[in-house]
């Protein structure tokens, strides 16, 4: 049996070259979690022999969601980019909110407004269970007669 466990944490203001930041002229809420930053990890696996040649081997992994970007679909900066993000609402009664699990998002941020951070959003965990069965068969010694023709 073998067993691991990562605990891990990333921050970072980028996820490479492919990522743009929400706002082009304002990197201020760009520090934040990095694509990278799935808190837990765990694998266990195994092989176990039995009886009759049958070997079993199982592998069960597990981890925590993956972070990512909560964007409004816009763009209001007219860079042909939709990697906006909502503001965070303080006013309950400002028209146009949506509710949702982070809080009241304002798909319409005004200047000045604080907006919701980079990968803010935390994806489903995912666990993954896994059995090999495998049986051993002996080569079989070729008979008195095939090996007399062999030679």
């Amino acid at each position: 049996m073998y067993t691991s466990y990562v605990l891990n944490q990333a921050f970072s203001n980028t996820d490479g070259l492919g990522t743009y930041p929400g706002n082009p002229y304002d990197y201020s809420g760009e520090y934040g979690p990095a694509s990278s930053d799935i808190r837990h990890r765990f694998l266990l696996g195994g092989s176990v022999n039995t009886r009759w040649d049958l070997s079993f081997n199982p592998l069960i992994s597990y981890q925590s969601g993956a972070p990512f970007n909560i964007t409004t679909g816009d763009d209001p900066y007219g860079t042909t980019l939709f990697t906006a993000r909502p503001g965070v609402a303080v006013d309950p009664t400002w028209p146009g909110l949506i509710q949702t699990p982070y809080g009241l998002l304002d798909p319409n941020p005004i200047p000045g407004e604080t907006v919701l951070g980079r990968n803010a959003g935390r994806g489903p965990a995912q666990i993954s269970v896994n059995l090999r069965v495998s049986k051993t068969v002996p080569e079989r010694a070729p008979s008195t007669a095939a090996s007399a023709r062999l030679r």
